[in-house]
């Protein structure tokens, strides 16, 4: 009875067999056809952009042609063959990037574009590339703000936009990029207070807004970032006294304030950054005695104190910094006699 009720199963079984070997055929050839139609989607948006450039720059991209983009200059693709990376620094391209369709690269990492002749604005439609880990347009002639919509991209660990001319405030949006470990906003015309500083992650390792136009001063709230080890401030119109070190993290190796207008004290706190190896405060509005000197760690490498308003003697504890390889203590108020150096 068993075997009947198996013969009669088989042939059901059999035609289920086949029945789930179509669906996984017709799974694999939809899923094919998805790869290839976005595929030919991502070729159709960057031959879109190609043709926006200028001459020069169409000859340079002469290997984009056809509907397959993995092989291009500059392109790399994931093994389904979707876009993951935009890559042609120092390309000699120019033209904008008002013409590059970003919805059509839902897989992009990374979009580098630095050491070229880009100018326009930073589209707003930036804000669609969400699985986007670094964005490097550095290097270019790139106007106007920088869209809110760049907070979109959550995922960003590395953002670049230096030496461009990019203007206005510095987005508060960026907070919402929680593993932003690199920042570089360098050399633009950014204006305004630092108010963004104190929202972004504490994953953030280094931080450049040097060569800039922002006032106010510098928030306490920037000593939340306790992974900081590079933090670039100078040449702004920064005013106050600093208030933040005294919360920043030990492992804290370059600090550069000059070129701004702070006053004050330096803080003593800053004998206890024990990694600290640049210490940039010159060309402001410091004084006081340099009391915190001979507590400095030894990895010191250059201390930069000229052109400000410090008083008192050159104390004989500088010697103690066994690393230090530049000083810089001109253009200051100090008296007395040098008593450090032969130690």
């Amino acid at each position: 009875m068993a075997s009947h009720i198996f013969l009669l199963s088989t042939p059901f079984l059999v035609f289920s067999l086949l029945a789930y070997a179509s669906f996984l055929a017709s799974f694999a050839y939809s899923a094919t056809g998805a790869e290839v139609a976005n595929g030919r989607k991502e070729a159709e948006a960057l031959l879109e952009w190609k043709v926006s450039l200028d001459n020069q720059s169409q000859s340079l991209l002469s290997s984009w042609a056809g509907d397959s983009p993995c092989n291009w200059f500059g392109i790399s693709c994931d093994k389904s063959g979707s876009v993951i990376n935009i890559s042609l620094p120092n390309s000699s391209l120019r033209g904008t990037l008002n013409s590059l369709r970003f919805s059509s690269f839902p897989n992009l990492i990374e979009l580098t574009l630095s050491y070229n002749s880009l100018y326009g604005y930073v589209p707003s439609h930036i804000g669609n590339l969400s699985n986007l880990n670094i964005l490097d347009l550095s290097f270019n002639n790139i106007s106007g703000n920088i869209p809110s919509e760049i907070g979109n991209l959550v995922s960003l660990t590395s953002l670049n936009l230096s030496s461009n001319k990019l203007t206005g405030t510095i987005p508060v949006s960026l907070e919402n990029s929680r593993s932003l470990s690199v920042l570089y906003l360098w050399n633009n015309s950014f204006f305004g207070p630092i108010t963004f500083i104190g929202n972004l992650t504490r994953s953030i390792t280094i931080l450049s807004l040097s060569y800039n136009k922002l006032t106010g001063t510098i928030p306490v709230s920037l000593g939340n970032l306790k992974s900081l080890s590079e933090l670039y401030l100078g040449n702004n119109h920064l005013f106050g006294p600093i208030t933040f070190i005294e919360n920043l993290t030990r492992s804290l190796i370059i600090l550069d304030l000059s070129s701004n207008k702070l006053t004050g004290t330096i803080p003593s706190s800053l004998e206890n950054f024990k990694s600290l190896s640049v210490l940039y405060l010159w060309n402001n509005s410091f004084f006081g005695p340099t009391t915190f000197i001979g507590n400095l760690t030894r990895s010191l490498t250059i201390l930069a104190l000229s052109y400000n308003k410090l008083t008192g003697t050159i104390p004989v504890s500088l010697g103690n910094l066994r690393s230090l390889s530049e000083l810089y203590l001109g253009a200051n108020n100090f008296f007395g006699l040098i008593t450090f150096i032969g130690t």
